[in-house]
């Protein structure tokens, strides 16, 4: 599984991702659509702590739900769906500062 990048990983935790998110994250980062079950097998969480945590990426508009062979699977948004939520998330927070 591919790591995100020290710097996103604490940016997240900083702004409330829980760790289940971060690790739905990197598993989304390495590429390839993925079950909520296939997750589950893979970090040895439940899959309903799995469920919770897409969800949450998916209406922050990081993930996306496809359906492939009639089995919901989870890919990111795009190549830089983090860093846009990031980026967004850091300008939102700077607007309400001043």
């Amino acid at each position: 599984m591919t790591l995100l990048p020290a710097s996103i990983e604490s940016h997240l935790r900083e702004v409330g991702f829980t760790a289940t998110e971060v690790i739905v994250l990197r598993h989304a980062s390495a590429g390839g659509p993925f079950s909520i079950r296939q997750l589950a097998t893979k970090v040895g969480k439940s899959t309903g702590a799995l469920d919770q945590a897409t969800k949450k990426l998916l209406s922050k508009g990081i993930l996306k739900r496809e359906i492939i062979n009639s089995v919901p699977k989870y890919v990111l948004a795009s190549a830089d769906a983090i860093a846009f939520w990031v980026q967004g998330h850091t300008n939102e927070t700077l607007c309400k500062l001043k």
